[in-house]
């Protein structure tokens, strides 16, 4: 098969796209999202000074407003902001420098795991001409670009989600259903740990399907 043709090729198109859209003129300049973004980053900054905090996260309130009622100082946030994408950023703080731009990443790195995700998913169907495409208009869609540059859950949630589908969709028919089996649970847990309300129904379903 000509190479240009190809699964490879075309899938890494899409992929490199998805990559450039995310990154250009990326930089840590507020994009808009505000007090979120401002929340999640300061937590991961915390995280990243001291690993330490990954058990309890902390949030500090220099640079953010916030409602001193409701979020002391010091106040453990892991109750009401689910950990995972906090942890992300703050290890790979930590790794490379705690910035809001490294923190990003996280959010760029979800959307090239979403999209070839969302690939396989479509390619179990049988159909690859229409994966691919499908693909390719999903690594582009101008809404998961703009979510996909700002270091917020929904981009992560969104990759983990399209994992669960398709470990679920391998757990049925594929050569390893005991491995997928895993990977679907593994997953869910982690859908669970980075959107609690959203995660919980996944890990919930997970624990009937294996029961």
């Amino acid at each position: 098969m000509n190479f240009f043709r190809s699964t490879f090729f075309i899938l890494s198109i899409a992929l490199g796209l998805n990559l450039f859209l995310n990154t250009y003129r990326l930089s840590d300049r507020d994009l808009g999202t505000a007090w979120d973004e401002g929340f999640y980053a300061q937590v991961a900054r915390n995280i990243a000074g001291d690993l330490k905090n990954l058990k309890a996260p902390i949030l500090y309130t220099n640079g953010v407003e916030i409602d001193h009622d409701t979020y002391p100082p010091r106040a453990k946030v892991i109750i009401d902001k689910p950990p995972l994408l906090m942890w992300l950023g703050g290890i790979l703080g930590r790794l490379i420098s705690p910035s809001i731009l490294v923190f990003r990443s996280v959010s760029i790195a979800a959307s090239l795991i979403a999209t070839l995700a969302f690939f396989l998913i479509l390619q179990s169907f049988g159909n690859r001409r229409n994966a691919l495409m499908g693909a390719f208009i999903f690594a582009t869609h101008p809404l998961l670009i703009a979510y996909s540059r700002v270091f917020m859950t929904d981009v992560l949630f969104l990759a983990l989600v399209l994992l669960v589908a398709l470990f679920l969709l391998k757990s049925t028919d594929g050569e390893n259903p005991k491995l997928a089996i895993v990977c679907l649970g593994i997953f869910s847990f982690l859908a669970f740990l980075t959107r609690q309300m959203s995660g919980l129904p996944l890990f919930l379903c997970f624990i009937v399907f294996i029961f």
